[in-house]
């Protein structure tokens, strides 16, 4: 059995992404962003190892950029920003993803397929 989850935009990113964690566990981004209905949006299929670098990634920019604030990436694969806190004083968790930032992905099937034909 795999786990699919899909996530579909129309804007110019995914906001707020907790991301996948687990086995047999894939995302699939559906980019409807300048689309008209009757064109075929564009998809981005990533595995779990595909998600931790992206955070990681991601993790490392927020670093970058913003020196005194930690990031940091919890059990379930989900950016966590301690240091950014909602008004109900807990920290932000999620992250944005563009499209430029998976293009590698794009419309990679394969990965789904294959392990359908591991099973």
């Amino acid at each position: 059995m795999l786990r699919i989850e899909v996530k579909a935009k129309q804007g110019r990113e995914w906001p707020n992404c907790k991301g996948i964690y687990g086995t047999n566990t894939f995302i699939v981004f559906v980019d409807y962003h300048n689309k008209p209905p009757t064109e075929r949006p564009d998809f981005y299929v990533l595995t779990v190892e595909d998600w931790i670098a992206h955070v990681e990634s991601t993790i490392a920019r927020y670093t970058e950029k913003h020196p005194h604030r930690r990031a940091e990436m919890d059990k379930t694969n989900c950016l966590v920003l301690p240091d950014e806190v909602n008004k109900y004083g807990k920290p932000y968790k999620g992250c944005g993803v563009k499209p430029r930032q998976i293009h590698e992905h794009h419309e990679a099937w394969w990965k789904i397929i294959k392990n359908l034909d591991d099973e």
